[in-house]
């Protein structure tokens, strides 16, 4: 499998300077437009037989723009969306709030850091477990198929650390936008090339 991970274009969210998970739903700016467009381009090289994409419209919009330079309907899943963060998703700086969050219930419940959930949201394990599930699916479907994936910062850093390219520690350090990945899925999921695309 060629695999191409890529990151959606600049939102409006990202614009104005707001943390996005599942529930701040932005569409893309005018630069995300042509970011989509360009990446789009870059890829015409390839003949892509499949493109899927986290069902949100920042991701969406993207793999609509990429998927019509390819005349490709772009196939949408919800396990590719970004993180859902809950009710911290709505309050100024998510990811600090985040991090108190989990500081406070590991020293109250005693939980592994990976599973606390946020309220009302997901854990770093729900994450990683859907974002797993979605990719082991797609190796047994498409074992010798190019495909473009169009996801979210934080689901894009999870698929690095499944695959094993980046320890759980450095996938979060890991600047995101747009990978392309030869993964060989008769061994244990490995990389074969991998790059900045």
């Amino acid at each position: 499998m060629k695999l191409y991970l890529i990151r959606h274009g600049e939102s409006i969210g990202n614009k104005i300077g707001i943390s996005q998970g599942q529930r701040n739903d932005f569409s893309l700016t005018e630069k995300g437009h042509d970011q989509s467009k360009r990446i789009g381009k870059r890829l015409l090289g390839e003949k892509i037989n499949v493109v899927y994409s986290s069902d949100l419209k920042r991701a969406k919009e993207t793999a609509e723009i990429i998927g019509k330079l390819h005349n490709i309907v772009p196939i949408f899943d919800k396990r590719l969306r970004e993180r859902d963060f809950g009710d911290l998703e709505n309050k100024e700086n998510l990811l600090l709030n985040w991090k108190v969050h989990v500081k406070k219930i590991v020293e109250e419940q005693g939980l592994n850091p990976e599973e606390v959930k946020a309220p009302n949201g997901e854990s770093d394990k729900d994450h990683w477990d859907r974002i797993n599930n979605f990719l082991n699916e797609k190796l047994r479907q498409h074992p010798d198929d190019i495909i473009v994936v169009v996801a979210h910062a934080g689901s894009i850093k999870i698929y690095l650390g499944i695959i094993g390219h980046f320890s759980k520690e450095e996938m979060y350090k890991t600047y995101s936008n747009y990978f392309k990945m030869e993964v060989k899925p008769e061994t244990k999921l490995k990389v074969v090339k991998f790059k900045l695309i």
